[in-house]
Parts: C-alpha cells; structure tokens; sequence
C-alpha cells in the first residue's frame, strides 16, 4: 500500500468555502473516501473550523482518525469523542498582544 493516511483541508476542498456547520460531503467525495478507507488508507480532516463546524462532514463521510481543528490548536479523537490535544494561548501573551495593539493609532477614513 502505497499511502497510509489522507488528511484533507475542508473549506474549498471538501465543501464550498463558508459553508454551513451541518454541511455533508457530496456523494462524490463520500464514495471515493469510502474507496479509500476500503483500502485501509485513514481519512481525516485539517481545518481551522472547531469541531462543530465539521460535524456533518464527519458523521457524512464516517471519520475514525484524529481531527486536526482550529488550526492546528486542537486535535479531536473521533473514536473517544474527547479531545487529545490542545495548545493555546497564555493570557499574558494576550494581554501583551492588546497593549501593543491600543497603542497604534486610529486611522479614519
């Protein structure tokens, strides 16, 4: 077997861009996902979208891998429907972000 994973993006990849939370896979992309996890290949998704923005693609083409979701901060298990991953970040690099941000100055048009 040549491959062992496919990890797709989603938004215009499997779905239109901006496409609604509850929004399945189209039979298209439904049969060739099933061809290929009928080969042993994992599917799985890479996304900026949270978990339930993708929901409807997961239960659509029946995902059993890791979901890489809000880019790259999370990393969701399908099997135990928890979480396995999570990065974010630290309120003081926040807080530090927003000072410098308050001290640009406002432009008007």
């Amino acid at each position: 077997m040549k491959y062992k994973a496919v990890i797709a993006d989603v938004d215009g990849t499997l779905i239109p861009p901006n496409a609604a939370p509850t929004t399945k896979a189209s039979d298209r992309v439904v049969q060739a996902v099933l061809a290929a996890q009928e080969k042993g290949i994992l599917f799985s998704l890479a996304s900026a979208r949270s978990l339930d923005w993708v929901q409807g693609l997961v239960g659509s083409l029946n995902i059993k891998a890791p979901l890489i979701l809000d880019n790259g901060a999370r990393i969701y298990d399908t099997m135990t429907q928890k979480y396995i991953f999570e990065s974010f970040i630290e309120e003081e690099s926040i807080l530090n972000v927003l000072k410098v941000y308050l001290n640009f100055p406002t432009i008007s048009i």
